[in-house]
């Protein structure tokens, strides 16, 4: 079981499908965090162990870099709890992109994996 945060720009539609196949999920509106900027989601779902799920690729693989790069570097041992990058399509099929990565239990810990309609997940770097 993964606990999902699902940012402001994904359909809110997908949680109680999470739900419903045994993941915690909540929405940015759920946790208060309907207008928070995306390095805020990183902070506060590394804090909470909540997996990010994003639409957003550029921004999230900036951050992704940027937390693994300065966590090194500076010698901390924190890691962020996962993030799902989403490419569009109906929340039944991201619900079910989502629940089919989860069932193969991947590793989340510090790690990003990008689906897009057509394609397997792909692990970022």
């Amino acid at each position: 079981m993964a606990f999902i945060l699902l940012d402001h720009n994904v359909a809110r539609d997908i949680a109680p499908l999470l739900r419903q196949a045994g993941h915690g999920a909540i929405t940015a509106l759920d946790a208060g965090m309907h207008s928070a900027e995306d390095d805020e989601y990183v902070l506060v779902s590394s804090d909470r162990a909540w997996t990010i799920v994003t639409h957003n690729k550029k921004d999230f693989n900036l951050l992704h870099g940027a937390w693994r790069r300065w966590s090194t570097a500076w010698g901390i041992q924190h890691a962020h709890a996962g993030i799902l990058v989403l490419g569009e399509a109906a929340p039944t099929i991201l619900a079910n992109a989502i629940i089919d990565l989860l069932a193969g239990d991947p590793p989340l810990r510090n790690h990003l994996y990008q689906w897009r309609p057509g394609r397997a997940w792909a692990r970022g770097r």
